[in-house]
């Protein structure tokens, strides 16, 4: 299931479980991050912030494009 939705819905993933035998299985799916449970507030703590800097990084890359709508598809160009 989690490789349909990671298809479908460009993000930032992070999974939870119990059991570390999904951890490699979601970094395959390029996961942002993995909690093994129980987990201390201070991980997820530190994983909200790490996926609120790969954000504000994904932002600052957009700033210098356009986004131009072309036949059937929305092309970006540099500005």
């Amino acid at each position: 299931m989690a490789r349909q939705l990671v298809k479908r819905i460009d993000g930032h993933w992070v999974f939870t479980s119990a059991s570390s035998d999904y951890a490699l299985q979601a970094f395959d799916i390029e996961a942002t991050d993995y909690l093994l449970k129980p987990f201390e507030n201070s991980r997820l703590a530190n994983v909200l912030q790490k996926v609120e800097k790969l954000k504000k990084q994904a932002v600052k890359q957009c700033k210098n494009l356009l986004a131009v709508k072309s036949v059937g598809a929305i092309e970006f160009v540099n500005v």
